[in-house]
C-alpha cells in the first residue's frame, strides 16, 4: 500500500512487474482530475509487518536515499525500530486501516494476527493518527509530551514547522527549566520547508531552545525523547501536515534504558551538527529573512 504522491516516481512498468509477480499492490487515494479536492489527504505511514510477528516502523522509505549509512549527501540519516511482541499487532492495525479504506476488505485470522505468547519486556504502543480517525491525535501526542516534560526534551525532526501553540508550549517548558534541544536538517530536499521552519525560530531561540543543523546528509528522523524515559518515533513530522492532514503512524515507548540509548544516538547526531546561536540567527542577511517570512506564510500546507 503506497501513497499516490509518494509513488509518482514509480514507473508503470515497475508497478506492473510487482503485480505480475502476484503482489497485491495498491495506491492510497489515487490521483484523478475529478477528485482534486482530496489530493491533500495523504498517507505518510511507513510500516512493515512480517507474518504478524515482526514489525518495523520509523521514517525509512523504500528508495535509493536509504541505501547508505548517512556518510554522504545522497544517503539520508534516519531511524527505524524493529518491534517484536504484542505491539506488532498494533502496527498491523495501522496497515489494516489503510487497507480497509482502499480495498474495503478486512484481513484477519492467524496469518495476520498470530497468537503471541507472553508479554513484551518494554512498554510500547503502536499509534496512528489521521484526519478521518483522530485528526488531533498526533498533535496532542506531542503537546501532552511537551507539557509533561520536567527535565529535557530532545527533538530530531526533518520537518520542524511548529504552530503558535506548539511554540508556546516549548517556550513554557523552557520557563520551567526544561532543556530543549532540536536537531533539524542542514541539507534538505524541500528548501521551502527549511525556510518556513526558520521563520518560526525567533521566540524559541530567545527562550533558550538550542538548535542544531545536521551536516553530513539529509536528516529525515522523526523522533522525540522526553526526560530520558519516553520516546516516540515514526512518520510524524513536527508540522501541521502531519498533525492534522496526513495519515501517520508512530511507536511510543516508555522505558528508561531504551530512552537513554536513544539519547546517546541523539548526542552522536548533535556532534555532527552545526549549532545555531541566537546571535548568528539574528545576523542572517535581510534577503534571507524576507524569504523565510514569505515561506512561513504557507507553513500550514507544507
Amino acid at each position: 500500500m503506497v501513497d499516490s504522491f509518494g509513488a509518482l516516481k514509480l514507473k508503470h512498468k515497475d508497478r506492473q512487474r510487482l503485480r505480475d509477480a502476484g503482489i497485491e499492490f495498491h495506491i492510497f487515494n489515487q490521483i484523478y482530475p475529478w477528485n482534486c479536492w482530496d489530493w491533500n489527504h495523504r498517507t505518510h505511514r511507513k510500516t512493515l509487518v512480517i507474518d504478524g510477528k515482526v514489525g518495523f516502523i520509523g521514517g525509512i522509505c523504500i528508495a535509493d536515499e536509504w541505501d547508505g549509512d548517512a556518510t554522504e549527501a545522497k544517503h539520508w540519516r534516519d531511524t527505524e525500530f524493529k518491534v517484536e511482541g504484542p505491539a506488532v499487532a498494533q502496527l498491523q492495525g495501522i496497515f489494516m486501516d489503510n487497507w480497509m479504506r482502499v480495498q474495503s476488505e478486512v484481513l484477519h485470522g492467524n496469518s495476520y494476527f498470530p497468537p503471541i505468547p507472553g508479554e513484551g519486556t518494554i512498554q510500547a504502543q503502536g499509534f496512528k493518527s489521521g484526519p478521518e480517525d483522530g485528526a488531533e491525535n498526533a498533535r496532542l501526542l506531542y503537546l501532552y509530551s511537551i507539557a509533561a516534560a520536567r527535565n529535557s526534551i530532545r527533538l530530531s525532526h526533518s520537518y520542524f514547522v511548529p504552530d503558535n501553540l506548539a511554540i508556546d508550549m516549548l517556550v513554557a517548558a523552557r520557563h520551567r527549566g526544561v532543556k530543549v534541544e532540536i536537531i533539524t536538517p542542514g541539507k534538505i530536499d524541500w528548501n521551502i520547508v527549511r525556510r518556513a521552519a526558520r521563520s518560526r525560530w525567533d521566540r524559541l531561540l530567545e527562550a533558550g531552545v538550542e538548535f542544531y543543523e545536521y551536516q553530513p546528509s539529509k536528516y529525515h528522523c522523526k523522533l522525540m525523547i522526553v526526560d530520558d524515559v519516553w520516546v516516540t518515533c515514526g512518520s510524524i513530522n513536527f508540522d501541521d501536515r502531519s498533525f492534522r492532514i496526513n495519515g501517520e503512524g508512530n511507536i511510543n515507548i516508555y522505558d528508561e534504558a531504551f530512552a537513554v540509548e536513544q539519547a546517546k544516538i541523539f548526542e552522536q547526531d548533535k556532534a555532527k551538527s552545526h549549532h545555531i546561536t541566537l546571535e548568528q540567527f539574528k545576523k542572517r542577511p535581510w534577503k534571507i529573512k524576507m524569504i523565510e517570512k514569505f515561506c512561513g506564510l504557507f507553513r500550514g500546507l507544507l
